[in-house]
């Protein structure tokens, strides 16, 4: 059981960040009314955080 804990467990913390991220990015291009600077770079650091909680698990064993 200590496996599917943290395969299903510690992924939910980073799976957490992922929408506050959007949010925020979100909020801040629609109250400054510019596009996000760095959107590229911000897709890919989702990507990469996503990819990375889904191997973390690893870590733990």
């Amino acid at each position: 059981y200590q496996h599917l804990f943290w395969f299903l467990g510690h992924p939910e913390v980073y799976v957490l960040i992922l929408p506050a991220m959007g949010v925020v990015s979100e909020i801040i291009a629609n109250n400054t009314r510019k596009p996000i600077w760095g959107y590229k770079s911000l897709v890919y650091s989702v990507l990469v955080l996503g990819f990375l909680s889904f191997i973390v698990w690893a870590h733990h064993m």
